[in-house]
């Protein structure tokens, strides 16, 4: 296979492209992520908005299915879910500062992550209180594998901007 990832960085805005190529004789499967952390200065005055209504698993519950409720993703606690066929766009919102417009396309799914305060006192790589200024919002294709024939390409993206989308 041949991966290339192109990153773009424009004023205000990031483009990241992930280009997957099947140069084998035969079809096969993968899946993947943008592990995109993004930083805030108080995840408690945080939220995620655009995914009501969007059914996801949630990992700190084996997997389970829930439509989510609400109106925006706040954090409190660890937060571990792959939404699946999840709007394209979505906005981060935090209080005092312009919103970030997060757009996708090729990726089925978007993975919403930030370890709580417990969780992160058992990851080495992460000081303790850095889960109160990160979320993680992926651009992914992790429920379902994309299948890829010989000599066939698939394309996913995330575009990352400041104020209107």
């Amino acid at each position: 296979f041949l991966t290339q990832l192109t990153v773009t960085l424009e004023a205000g805005r990031l483009a990241i492209a992930l280009q997957v190529t099947n140069t084998d004789t035969q079809a096969w499967p993968f899946t993947g992520a943008l592990h995109s952390y993004l930083h805030v200065d108080d995840i408690a005055k945080t939220e995620l908005a655009g995914l009501q209504g969007t059914r996801y698993q949630d990992a700190t519950a084996d997997n389970l299915e829930v439509i989510d409720p609400d109106n925006a993703v706040r954090i409190s606690a660890e937060l571990d879910r792959v939404y699946l066929s999840p709007p394209a766009s979505l906005q981060l919102v935090e209080e005092g500062k312009p919103a970030l417009q997060i757009g996708k396309t090729g990726f089925t799914d978007t993975v919403v992550w930030n370890p709580g305060p417990e969780l992160v006192q058992t990851l080495r790589d992460m000081p303790d209180a850095d889960w109160q200024q990160m979320l993680c919002v992926e651009a992914a294709c992790a429920s379902a594998p994309v299948i890829l024939q010989p000599g066939e390409s698939w394309i996913g993206s995330q575009v990352l901007s400041v104020g209107e989308p």
